[in-house]
């Protein structure tokens, strides 16, 4: 018997930018991309050789795809900014972005896109990788603080927890309707990331990408270009963004199979610093950099023919070294991110199909100045002659704010099971039940006390101390007749330390039922939620009708509870921890004001959910694949903040408590359409798909901070609450969306076009004479961008294969308007190549 071993020893990818080809050829032209692949076999044979000619097996992946869900192929013809997530979840018509995400001045960010659902909170899905939560469960409020000058929080990475490179997934699966019982957490829907398994054989890849603000149309409102070049506004427009990414993989064994990925996404960003507050002439910045590293290592032991274990490791990290701007020695870092380790057991026995899921993960969100202990506020002289602002306590600043650490640790189990289809009563049963634990810990921490002085006072005589900081012999008042300044005020910011946990507990049971043509699916989900020790009962119904032959129509009646998230309580006890002590002259005794009020009561809060109800049509028509569908959500006991204008022992004259009053409705109607065999055209197999979504939602807050909900304001003329104010933010009345793909002679080509109905903008201030915020409302225009991806793939010898990939996002260089900030428009990104 002829024995043959064959093992696949290296495989190299190699993607290189051509910039210097594409600039020598064309200035206008963008940059395009080499990717090379080189498998070397080596086979040793006992006696002859046996060569088999390659067998390519291929199917159309459209015929079998579930709605919702991205598959390898799919994510491979998405052109995608910053490698995220959410990046790959633009065409989906369920889902939202904010019109923020899109300004040019913002093109250097790596932070990821957070994202609506069916109109909810965006901080209200639930991110998994592989079952594991990869959720940011602290305060996973955006915030984006261009000067960094807040005491307790800084810039956030919003509602995701790691910053996960696309590269190392197989699959993600947006749940936004009639979602199985088996997934909670949310209030918008459900993101499931699933990683690749290792390939067989041996397969390793090298790559580096790159673009920039060279390579990129960066628009910018003419009326407020000198305050984006004096560092007045917020610019990361003048960027480089470089990625790397190393990996291999392979089966060890027969049974054991690894894979190892490391990439680094690196963006360089010029540092455009205060220059109203710092003399340009005499002092600068270094420039802000921010890197996002992936390092991915994950096994599949096939135990058994029905026994599988896939253990996993991920470290993402997303550092962001910057500066403060207004002052030296301010340099920062903000750190995001941390490591999910996770261990999936799947066990195929008789009659049943086991899933289990154990991981912990640790993440934070932290702020580390260079100098974090002392900062010095003073009156610009000739010796402190770096600041411009002649306020004095905007005048010349040196030193950094506090440092501050923000952890969530979490441990989690999952069980699910499976039971093998079963005729009983008449019907056929798809029984499924399980449920989860999971212990979370989320803390603040201030680790070291910080004192700032500052409030300047002329010295009129005599000299300061030797090594006092808060003296200085000088000119700032001079006019006075002062031979120097001193700092009169002092403000201890105290090292405190908070902790919370909370345990959760969540079951499930569901049964999928048919009855010849009809399908109905009942579930019930009981979750225990650990913060308030709630125990809440989400019903989950479905029933479907199959009319005709793969045509069906369906109802849904469903509860999806949300999260409550460690903010609500954590900063307690934090705001008060500061000190503020004066003096009347140097060398005089300071007087102490005692410790602050405290700011947030903490008051039990309800879990907050939403209500769903949805009607639908899919089917099958021909080589068209149709989908119709309306979902009605309302959002009740969501977690809103509330001023309230009266004493309170211990929180002064007024204070702000979350309270469970926030509501909010949506209707959504979205229609899709897809072809299901390939299209050819001219020889050429092309795949077609578009969506129409309708969307109108109300909601009577904006985040869980928004603390004036209840206040009068004026609206288009008429006195209103605040809570009335129509939604800006995360909805788009109406979109369409294109795709196509295509593939002939090597070649590869795909696009995305979105077109985006008018939307509405908020545009208002404070009016002294009428006591209130005074609101108008502006449309902003409609508009259309073409994305799209051309890739050429090409034999040259044995295995060794070449590729060209080239992506262009914006094809045509639409300018359009991505919000009205009052005075000045921020426009979208132009043209952009990576």
């Amino acid at each position: 018997m002829k024995k043959t071993a064959s093992f696949l020893v290296a495989v190299a990818a190699l993607n290189l930018p051509l910039s210097h080809w594409a600039a020598s050829r064309d200035a206008n032209q963008g940059p395009l991309s080499l990717t090379a692949l080189k498998a070397l076999n080596l086979s040793t044979l006992n006696a002859a050789e046996v060569v088999l000619d390659k067998v390519e097996v291929s199917a159309d992946a459209n015929a079998t795809k579930e709605p919702g869900k991205l598959t390898r192929a799919d994510m491979d013809l998405i052109t995608s900014k910053n490698h995220g997530i959410t990046d790959l979840l633009k065409g989906n018509p369920n889902v939202a972005f904010s019109a923020k995400n899109a300004k040019s001045v913002r093109a250097g960010e790596l932070a990821p896109q957070d994202i609506s659902i069916n109109g909810a909170s965006y901080y209200q899905n639930n991110f998994t990788l592989d079952g594991a939560s990869i959720n940011n469960d602290l305060d996973p409020k955006k915030r984006t603080w261009n000067n960094h000058n807040n005491i307790w929080s800084d810039s956030t990475i919003g509602s995701q927890a790691m910053s996960v490179d696309t590269d190392l997934l197989g699959s993600v699966e947006v749940l936004d309707s009639a979602v199985s019982a088996r997934y909670g957490g949310f209030q918008g829907g459900a993101v499931n990331a699933k990683t690749r398994d290792p390939k067989s054989g041996f397969h390793g890849v090298l790559s580096y990408s790159y673009t920039g603000g060279d390579w990129s149309k960066i628009y910018k409102d003419a009326s407020a270009e000198q305050r984006y070049d004096d560092g007045d506004l917020a610019d990361m427009s003048d960027f480089k963004k470089r990625r790397y990414r190393v990996g291999a993989e392979g089966y060890l064994t027969q049974n054991f199979g690894l894979l190892l990925d490391y990439s680094r996404h690196r963006s360089v960003i010029e540092n455009h610093y205060n220059k109203k507050q710092i003399n340009q002439n005499l002092y600068s910045f270094p420039d802000d950099r921010q890197t996002n590293d992936n390092l991915f290592v994950k096994g599949v032991w096939g135990v058994s023919d029905k026994f599988t274990l896939k253990p996993s490791f991920l470290y993402s990290r997303l550092d962001n070294y910057t500066s403060a701007k207004r002052y030296l020695d301010s340099q920062l870092t903000l750190k995001y991110g941390g490591y999910v380790a996770t261990l999936e057991a799947q066990a195929d026995l008789e009659g049943v199909f086991l899933e289990q899921t154990l991981s912990y993960s640790a993440s934070q969100n932290s702020r580390d100045y260079e100098h974090d202990t002392e900062y010095y506020g003073y009156k610009p002289s000739n010796v402190k002659n770096w600041g411009t602002n002649p306020s004095p306590n905007f005048g010349s600043g040196i030193g950094g704010l506090n440092d501050f650490e923000q952890r969530q640790n979490k441990l989690a189990y999952k069980f699910d099971a499976s039971v093998k289809e079963f005729e009983a009563f008449g019907a056929s049963h798809l029984v499924k039940s399980g449920f989860e634990i999971a212990r979370q810990s989320g803390s603040y921490e201030i680790p070291r006390t910080r004192v700032s002085y500052g409030t300047p006072k002329p010295l009129m005589s005599g000299t300061c101390i030797a090594g006092d900081k808060t003296c200085v012999i000088d000119d700032s008042f001079a006019s006075q007749g002062a031979v120097g300044q001193y700092l009169s005020k002092k403000t201890y910011y105290y090292a405190v330390k908070t902790k919370a946990t909370q345990t959760n507990l969540a079951l499930y049971l569901e049964d999928e039922m048919r009855f010849g043509a009809f399908k109905f699916r009942p579930g019930l989900r009981i979750e225990r939620n650990g913060d308030n020790n709630d125990v809440n009962l989400a019903p989950r119904l479905l029933a479907e009708y199959e009319f005709a032959d793969k045509n069906f129509i369906g109802l849904g009646l469903n509860r999806y509870y949300g999260r409550n998230f460690f903010a609500y309580k954590m900063y307690n006890g934090v705001y008060r921890m500061y000190e503020t002590c004066e003096r009347s002259s140097y060398g005089g005794a300071y007087t102490c004001g005692g410790l602050a009020n405290n700011r947030r009561p903490i008051r039990e809060l309800k879990t907050p959910y939403d209500d769903e109800f949805s009607a639908y049509y899919r089917g099958d028509v021909g080589n068209a694949r149709l989908n119709l569908k309306y979902v009605r959500r309302q959002g009740r006991d969501e977690v809103a903040m509330k001023y309230v204008r009266e004493p309170l022992s211990g929180y002064g004259n007024g204070y702000s408590i979350f309270t469970n009053e926030g509501q909010s409705k949506r209707d959504i109607v979205t229609l899709s359409a897809a072809n299901i065999a390939p299209i050819e055209i001219w020889g050429v197999k092309n795949d077609f798909e578009g969506s129409l979504s309708f969307t109108k939602q109300s909601r009577s807050f904006t985040d869980y901070e928004d603390d004036e909900m209840n206040d009068d304001v004026s609206y288009n003329g008429k006195t209103i609450k605040k809570s009335e104010l129509p939604v800006v933010d995360y909805h788009v009345p109406f979109t369409a969306k294109f795709r196509h793909s295509a593939k002939f002679s090597g070649f590869s080509v795909s696009n995305f076009i979105n077109y985006t109905s008018k939307t509405d903008a908020l545009l208002g201030g404070w009016n002294r004479t009428r006591g209130m915020y005074v609101y108008e409302r502006q449309k902003l225009p409609a508009y259309a961008t073409w994305d799209m991806r051309i890739g050429y793939e090409r034999r040259l010898a044995g295995d060794f294969r070449a590729f060209v990939n080239l992506d262009i996002n914006n094809l045509l260089n639409k300018k359009f308007i991505a919000s009205n900030e009052g005075n000045y428009y921020e426009y979208g990104l132009g043209r952009n190549f990576w």
